[in-house]
């Protein structure tokens, strides 16, 4: 466990889940990215701004859609960062990287309704 879990770790107001997070830190499953994202899509809604509301509509998309879920974390990983949003994709040639973006992009067209949710009906979505 290094400072950084500790530090993110005092952010949990939850006694129960504390303890939770940090028996698997001490089992090695939980790395402090991890732990620095499961903790930040425990804030509440109310408290993000509209960048953060539609990174949780991708990231909650991504999560119901078995295709993307298999793909994650060999193929694919997405960060959140202080300097911006970045996907990584690894692929071995041009028809993968195609078959791949097919992939990610099927769940955010299903998602164009939630978009419109967060920003506003007539709102242009960035």
């Amino acid at each position: 466990m290094t400072t950084g879990h500790a530090e993110w770790l005092f952010k949990v107001e939850d006694e129960k889940l504390r303890e939770e997070l940090f028996q698997r830190i001490l089992a090695g499953e939980l790395h402090l990215k991890d732990l620095k994202y499961d903790i930040y899509r425990m804030k509440p809604d109310l408290e993000k701004n509209k960048e953060e509301k539609l990174l949780d509509v991708v990231e909650d998309a991504y999560e119901k859609d078995p295709a993307v879920k298999s793909l994650w974390r060999t193929k694919v990983t997405m960060h959140r960062g202080r300097g911006g949003n970045k996907i990584t994709i690894n692929f071995s040639g041009p028809m993968e990287l195609l078959n791949l973006y097919e992939i990610l992009a099927a769940p955010l067209k299903k998602a164009r309704k939630s978009f419109r949710d967060v920003m506003g009906r007539n709102a242009k979505i960035p």
